[in-house]
C-alpha cells in the first residue's frame, strides 16, 4: 500500500498565517505603488515594485487550493 500526501501537506490551506502574510505584503506593495505614483517617482521604481506585486499574486494563487468553481477541481 502507498501513501499519497494530499494536496494540503505541500500546499497551505486557505485561511493560514502564510496566506494572511502574502496579503498584507501585497496591501503594503499596493500602498507603496499608489504613494510613488503621487510622487512622480522614476519609472524603473514603479516597474520594480509592480514585478513585485505580480510574484506575490502569483504565489499566492498558486498556494490555493481549488475550489468548486476552479478549473483544476475535478467535476
Amino acid at each position: 500500500m502507498s501513501f499519497v500526501n494530499p494536496p494540503y501537506r505541500s500546499r497551505p490551506p486557505r485561511g493560514t498565517v502564510f496566506e494572511a502574510v502574502l496579503e498584507t505584503r501585497a496591501a503594503h506593495l499596493r500602498r507603496r505603488i499608489e504613494s510613488a505614483k503621487q510622487a512622480l517617482a522614476p519609472r524603473h521604481e514603479l516597474d520594480l515594485l509592480h514585478h513585485a506585486l505580480t510574484v506575490l499574486e502569483e504565489l499566492d494563487d498558486r498556494t490555493r487550493l481549488p475550489g468548486p468553481h476552479s478549473p483544476l477541481s475535478s467535476g
